[in-house]
């Protein structure tokens, strides 16, 4: 008889206990819920990197860290990106397209989902290439001021100011 009271009060221990930590994590779920999960999308923090036309003025080579001005003698001497909503905008010397895009504000990280773009050859195609092979392969920005730089994973970290 004491073994079977020993029995019941140890799944009777072992019950309680199971329900003081069902009850914990509860808890802590909803504390996580209501913490990192119920933010509002407040406008006003968005990044000021939408509804900018930017300007291509230089880029960084990612191993060197060595400059190369965007070049003016082009017939059209510029290149530029704009973000909207939800699409970028790409104007390249040669070449134009569009992609969508993902921005991460708490991190300043960026994802853009491959640019589509013409096909249309001109001498500086190159400046073309730099611009569409490092949007595609970027992973962060920074804006200071009227100034944006993203990151690239590819050769160049593409430097742009604001108009």
């Amino acid at each position: 008889m004491a073994t079977f009271q020993f029995l019941k009060n140890k799944i009777q221990f072992l019950v309680f206990a199971f329900y003081i930590m069902i009850q914990s994590v509860s808890l802590l779920c909803l504390f996580s819920l209501i913490f990192l999960g119920c933010r509002k999308h407040d406008p006003k923090t968005d990044p000021p990197l939408l509804n900018t036309h930017w300007a291509l003025s230089s880029i960084q080579n990612t191993r060197t860290k060595a400059n190369l001005q965007f070049p003016l003698d082009s017939a059209h001497t510029s290149e530029y990106i704009t973000f909207t909503d939800s699409i970028l905008t790409v104007k390249g010397i040669c070449n134009s397209g569009r992609s969508s895009y993902l921005l991460f504000s708490y991190n300043d990280s960026i994802r853009i989902n491959g640019v589509g773009s013409t096909f249309i050859y001109c001498y500086f195609i190159n400046w073309d290439y730099y611009l569409w092979h490092n949007l595609d392969s970027a992973f962060s920005y920074k804006i200071n001021g009227n100034q944006l730089v993203i990151y690239s994973k590819g050769t160049f970290n593409l430097n742009f100011i604001a108009e």
